[in-house]
């Protein structure tokens, strides 16, 4: 159920009009899945005899393990210490994403939770939700206007969290640009209006939490105890188990009211390293990790009979950040200098570039290179430029002496490269810098850190000089630019599926006026062309100083076992979880000749 995101609209009655009729596909979509509750699924075989169905039987009431490095400690992916790749898997199969991004970039409307979702006005812009019958919480509890209040008000900080404590939230835009949440006559259907015309509305109210319980338990802190009573569902699961470190057990959630899962039980079972998790899959212990896993690992495994092993771009960029308050960095003509030294292309290759033939640097640090509006930025400095080089240099007081090591003041330069070394990729991107600035004549020294907490830990202290880190974009782009135009960052507590909110604020620091007025224009342009022109100017601008480089996207892999059916990769921080419902085991036992 998907709102058409092509960018071809021109004009803000344009856009609105295919979003109202996107709203009437919403309603009268078929199904099309109606064949898998027979315990079957029923396929389209292309052949050059034409299209031929088949039925695959699958196992009933099935469970799967998923290999895991580790358990969240708080369930709330609203708040810094639930941000992540990993609590985000688990909490799609609990709260409800009202809008969620697919693989194909598009969005789908979450119909068990909001029938309906239109934009009924433009000036001042207005969304109208209706709230689907029987929509209620796993301990029978209504969805109702108060939850999408609560949620609005603890985002924005209005009042306080239990003990008179302010409200702990992400950085996610558009918010604090609602001016009003009102309910219709019969409460089922309520409208927001906002101050301002806020483009990426679509994107509100993703995980939305339980009001009558946060309001108990609190929001910041009360979800870090494990408990189908705590983190009441309104997905197809609900909490079934915990063990302490061990694993937590998602069961069906019986009241949901939309499609039922296949899959009855999901355990997801801590495996404390990428080569546990992955033996794991290998010895049938678990039928699902997601990881960064060695490229020859990843090549054997895609030989198995039993294994499928695919890797993927993501909207995750590996990232080489300059810190300007140390004094040699100051100087952006040096930090240009450096940039220009680097072989983007040899870089990529190199990475990326194992996993996937034909690997490109990334060349703009708010767009990813599928999404419509990518360009590139880079222009001129993908290529090793020695010439530019040695003038940038000049300008800055530092030379070459006769061994062709760089100096200044008649003593040899040296710098230091930190990098998160439970990140595969940003081990082999230090690796892979460190020996081309080495052909440079240029030392840097190797500083690894022990997890992502430790490396933002760093940066937000300003404790480094130059670090490679992984900084995740959004399909949103207000999302991915809200450090841009917000001074306060929160620390990600990332661990080993690391999930960033965008462009580094630690390392943008305090955006000149010029780029945040452009991406203020562009958060509330309803002009999907003009919003990205928009947003194409502020990236131009980010380029010029140089204290990010973006270097290329991160790869990622999912390994399942060829009898589950259906997981298919999301490289937005929804995940493959947010198609949960459609997993499938296939009864190996049941199947014939022809199937």
């Amino acid at each position: 159920m998907k709102y058409d995101k092509r960018p071809f609209l021109s004009t803000k009655i344009q856009r609105l009009g295919n979003l109202l009729k996107a709203t009437v596909h919403l309603l009268f979509r078929p199904l099309l899945l109606g064949p898998l509750l027979l315990g079957t699924f029923l396929l389209s075989a292309c052949s050059t005899s034409g299209t031929t169905n088949q039925t695959i039987p699958i196992v009933h009431n099935a469970v799967i393990t998923v290999a895991v490095p580790a358990l969240p400690t708080n369930f709330n992916p609203n708040v810094p210490a639930g941000n992540n790749f990993l609590t985000q898997q688990i909490m799609d199969c609990l709260w409800p994403q009202i809008f969620s991004y697919g693989g194909d970039y598009q969005t789908s409307l979450d119909t068990a939770v909001i029938s309906q979702a239109e934009l009924i006005s433009i000036d001042p812009e207005k969304i109208q939700y209706t709230i689907a019958p029987n929509a209620v919480w796993s301990d029978g509890t209504p969805i109702t206007l108060s939850d999408f209040v609560f949620n609005w008000k603890a985002h924005i900080g209005i009042g306080f969290d239990l003990n008179s404590k302010p409200f702990q939230t992400i950085q996610q835009p558009g918010y604090s640009d609602i001016a009003s949440i009102e309910p219709s006559q019969n409460n089922q259907s309520f409208t927001v209006t906002f101050i301002k015309p806020f483009a990426d509305w679509e994107s509100l109210f993703s995980n939305l939490v339980p009001a009558h319980i946060a309001s108990k338990v609190g929001w910041n802190s009360g979800f870090t105890t494990v408990s189908p009573t705590v983190e009441v569902s309104a997905g197809p699961y609900l909490i079934g188990g915990y063990v302490p470190n061990q694993s937590l057990t998602l069961i069906e959630n019986k009241k949901y009211n939309g499609a039922k899962p296949h899959i009855s039980k999901i355990i997801f079972k801590v495996f404390s390293t990428s080569q546990a998790m992955l033996q794991a899959v290998q010895t049938n212990q678990a039928q699902l990790t997601i990881g960064q896993f060695n490229p020859i690992t990843v090549a054997n495994l895609n030989k198995s009979n039993t294994l499928n092993a695919e890797t993927h771009k993501t909207f995750s960029a590996v990232m080489m950040t300059f810190n300007p308050s140390v004094a040699v960095f100051a100087s952006s003509q040096l930090r240009q200098a450096i940039s220009s030294l680097i072989d983007y292309n040899q870089l990529a290759s190199d990475t990326e570039g194992l996993y996937n033939s034909g690997a490109y640097p990334l060349t703009n640090m708010i767009f990813v290179q599928n999404q419509s509006g990518y360009s590139n930025d880079a222009a001129g400095i993908l290529q090793p430029n020695t010439a530019a080089f040695s003038q940038l240099l000049a300008s800055v007081g530092l030379s070459y002496n006769p061994h062709g090591i760089l100096i200044f003041n008649n003593q040899p330069v040296s710098f230091t490269l930190g990098y998160d070394s439970n990140d595969l990729m940003q081990s082999m991107a230090a690796a892979n810098l460190q020996a081309q600035f080495r052909d440079a004549g240029i030392v840097v020294n190797l500083q690894s850190y022990p997890t992502s907490i430790s490396e933002q830990s760093a940066l937000q202290s300003g404790n480094f000089q130059m670090t490679i880190e992984k900084v995740t974009q959004n399909p949103s782009l207000s999302y991915t630019t809200a450090s841009l135009t917000q001074d306060q960052f929160y620390d990600q507590q990332n661990g080993t599926w690391p999930m960033g909110t965008g462009v580094n604020p630690a390392t943008v620091l305090k955006s000149t006026p010029q780029i945040a007025s452009l991406i203020d224009q562009a958060d509330s342009s309803l002009d999907t062309l003009k919003s990205q022109d928009l947003y194409q100017q502020a990236d131009v601008l980010l380029w010029q100083s140089f204290l990010t480089v973006p270097l290329f996207e991160e790869p990622m892999t999912i390994v399942t076992s060829t009898l589950l059916q259906n997981v298919k990769f999301n490289p937005s921080i929804f995940g493959p979880f947010s198609s949960v419902t459609d997993w499938a085991v296939i009864n190996q036992s049941a199947l014939t000749t022809s199937s």
